[in-house]
């Protein structure tokens, strides 16, 4: 069984910067069909919607992104800061980028390629 994340604020569409979403939907495929489907909310939020950075002194919450998508087979992105990019990479979390803004049509992509 594979694993796919993909951030959301609307659970239609994908999150368009992956640091500052609502919730994930995570996917269990069996081959290439969806077998569950679930919405994990995210405890961080960032309530000014204009991110967080080191001079902020906002928490971005990457350690929690990290805790979530821990036992992902794929990580599908449609922007991600460098920071977050540079911890994914550190904790060896795979990920993708994508064009599409829609999840059906993200997760059939996925499905098509495995």
């Amino acid at each position: 069984m594979t694993k796919i994340i993909i951030p959301t604020n609307d659970r239609e569409t994908i999150a368009i910067h992956i640091g500052r979403c609502l919730e994930l939907a995570i996917y269990t495929l069996d081959k290439r069909n969806i077998i569950a489907l679930e919405f994990a909310k995210r405890n961080h939020s960032q309530p000014d919607r204009k991110g967080a950075t080191k001079k902020s002194g906002v928490d971005c919450g990457h350690q929690e992104l990290i805790r979530l998508f821990a036992d992902a087979d794929q990580i599908m992105y449609y922007a991600m800061g460098k920071n977050l990019k540079k911890l994914l990479d550190q904790n060896s979390l795979p990920y993708q980028k994508v064009n599409s803004l829609y999840l059906t049509e993200i997760i059939k992509q996925f499905a098509k390629e495995i």
